[in-house]
C-alpha cells in the first residue's frame, strides 16, 4: 500500500526546529499510527487506527493514551477523534522559508481536536521510519 500520509509529520518543522515543543502524527502503513505531544511540562502519545476515503477525508480514532507530566501520570482512552475531515497535502514554502510537504486537515468548528494544530510539516518519509525506526516511548 502506498499513500502520501505515510510517515510522520510535524507541526513545529514549519517553523524550523528548536521550540520546546511539538504535535507529531505518525500514519503507519497497517493503518495504526501515534500523535505525540511534547512540551516542557507535559509529554503524551495516543496510539491511534485511521482510514482515509476516496472522496478525500480522514478519520483518525484514538486507541489509547499515556501521559506524564504537570505532576501527573497515567493512561486513559484518549482524546483524538478526527471524523471524515478533509485533507490534503501540498508542496510549498513554509513558514521557514524551506518548501515541504504540509498536511493540512480542516477540523470542523468544535471539533473534539479543535486546539490542536491543522497543519503539519512532513518530518520523515516512511522510508525513513523504517530505516530509523521513531517509536515512542513512555519515560
Amino acid at each position: 500500500m502506498h499513500t502520501p500520509l505515510l510517515g510522520s509529520w510535524s507541526a513545529e518543522v514549519l517553523y524550523g526546529f528548536g521550540p520546546m515543543s511539538d504535535y507529531i502524527l505518525t500514519f503507519l502503513p497497517d493503518h495504526t499510527g501515534y500523535f505525540e505531544e511534547i512540551n516542557v511540562e507535559l509529554y503524551a502519545y495516543e496510539t491511534l487506527s485511521w482510514a482515509t476515503s476516496e472522496d478525500g477525508t480522514l478519520s483518525i480514532t484514538a486507541i489509547s493514551r499515556c501521559f506524564k507530566g504537570n505532576g501527573e501520570e497515567g493512561t486513559d482512552p484518549g482524546t483524538i477523534s478526527v471524523h471524515e475531515a478533509p485533507y490534503s497535502i501540498t508542496h510549498e514554502p513554509a513558514p521557514t522559508g524551506e518548501t515541504m510537504d504540509i498536511l493540512s486537515i480542516s477540523l470542523a468548528p468544535g471539533s473534539p481536536w479543535s486546539g490542536f494544530p491543522d497543519r503539519f510539516g512532513r518530518m520523515c518519509s516512511l522510508e525513513d521510519l523504517i530505516k530509523y525506526p521513531r517509536t515512542p516511548t513512555f519515560p
